[in-house]
């Protein structure tokens, strides 16, 4: 069907697994780069128009819970004038902010995509300075993941417009930023007067692939964000139809089909 073939089309990629779409995200979550523009366009304007936007943002981090760092992986806002709370607006978003934060660290959260296994965590906007610190104040939240009925009560009470992500990007062969925390969200060390080696912890991690990956993504500002994502998904390929988006068929519930995808690498 055209459900299937579109939700193959953003599911092939470079990870060499085959991912599982188990529980399916609505199709206005899907990793697109209609849907990832209009998530960076929501983030933009919502800043634009909260006077107070700082209290409306949260950093966004995923973790694999057999480990314990935590990536940063970009910042949610949400408009807390409609009531949309934090776990609204994470869980609203879910599938954009686990596969965007999985394809930035394709060694160590690729092969978890579809095993509904990864987790996402939100800190106090724009906190990264104090977590490099491991100040105690500081403390991550975890999100629950939504299943399926989940998902239908978000779309019916959280709007596209009441949310937005700025995705985290690397620049060059930044290594990103992690930190590490134990299993309530609190720093696992005491305080530091001077925050650690970026690189610590997760030793050199970033393949050349990677560094392709988040050179095609960079500098969303002033980009055609839409023509930047495409070519991060044709890199690895995976073919953007942009008609697709407009026509992609959604099941009675709202909600498009599960389907399983064999992954082929480069």
């Amino acid at each position: 069907t055209k459900t299937a073939q579109a939700s193959e089309e953003v599911a092939r990629g470079m990870f060499g697994t085959t991912i599982h779409l188990t529980t399916p995200p609505p199709p206005d979550m899907q990793y697109t780069p209609t849907n990832m523009k209009r998530s960076h366009d929501t983030y933009a304007e919502i800043q634009k128009i909260d006077s107070d936007h700082r209290n409306a943002i949260s950093d966004i981090y995923l973790r694999d819970p057999s480990t314990n760092i935590f990536w940063f992986i970009g910042k949610t806002i949400r408009t807390r004038g409609t009531g949309v709370t934090v776990q609204d607006s994470v869980a609203r978003q879910w599938n954009l902010l686990e596969e965007h934060g999985a394809r930035l660290r394709p060694n160590e959260l690729a092969k978890f995509l579809g095993k509904e296994e990864l987790e996402l965590w939100a800190a106090p906007g724009n906190s990264e300075i104090d977590v490099a610190y491991y100040r105690p104040e500081i403390m991550f939240t975890k999100i629950n993941r939504p299943t399926t009925d989940a998902y239908k009560d978000l779309m019916a009470g959280v709007r596209t417009v009441e949310v937005g992500y700025e995705g985290e990007v690397y620049m060059e062969d930044e290594a990103g930023f992690r930190t590490t925390r134990d299993d309530e969200g609190r720093p696992d060390a005491p305080e530091r007067e001077s925050p650690p080696d970026p690189t610590s912890g997760g030793g050199k991690t970033m393949n050349m692939d990677g560094m392709a990956m988040n050179e095609s993504i960079k500098n969303l500002d002033g980009m055609d964000t839409s023509e930047s994502i495409k070519n991060l998904l044709e890199e690895y390929g995976t073919k953007y139809d942009p008609d697709e988006d407009d026509d992609e068929e959604e099941d009675d519930d709202g909600v498009m089909d599960a389907t399983v995808v064999d992954v082929k690498t480069k």
